[in-house]
C-alpha cells in the first residue's frame, strides 16, 4: 500500500501554494478535487449509514467551499444531504 502523508494545516496550506504556484494549478481545482474525492470515500466506506443523510457543516474560508463540493457530490449520487454555513462572506474560491 503506498504511503500517504497525513499534513497539519500548514503543510497543507504549503502543498497548496505549490500546487498553484508551481503547477499552475488553480484554487477552484484543487478545492473541487479535494471534495470528490473525500465524497467518494465517503460514499464507498459507509454506504449504509449514507441512506439516512448526512450534515455539511460549511466555514466561510476554502475548506467551506470543499465541504460545498463534498455536500454538491454525494447529493449527485442520491445521499440526502442537509447543510449549514457559518454567517460569513465565503471566500472568493468558496463561493457559490
Amino acid at each position: 500500500m503506498p504511503h500517504i502523508p497525513v499534513l497539519n494545516a500548514a503543510q497543507a496550506a504549503d502543498w497548496d501554494a505549490r500546487a498553484r504556484t508551481a503547477h499552475a494549478i488553480p484554487s477552484r481545482v484543487l478545492m473541487e478535487a479535494a471534495g470528490r474525492a473525500t465524497a467518494d470515500v465517503l460514499a464507498r466506506e459507509y454506504p449504509g449509514p449514507l441512506v439516512d443523510g448526512v450534515l455539511v457543516v460549511a466555514g466561510h474560508g476554502n475548506n467551506g467551499g470543499d465541504g460545498w463540493v463534498v455536500a454538491r457530490a454525494l447529493a449527485a449520487v442520491g445521499v440526502p444531504v442537509f447543510a449549514a454555513e457559518i454567517d460569513k462572506e465565503r471566500s472568493p474560491a468558496g463561493a457559490r
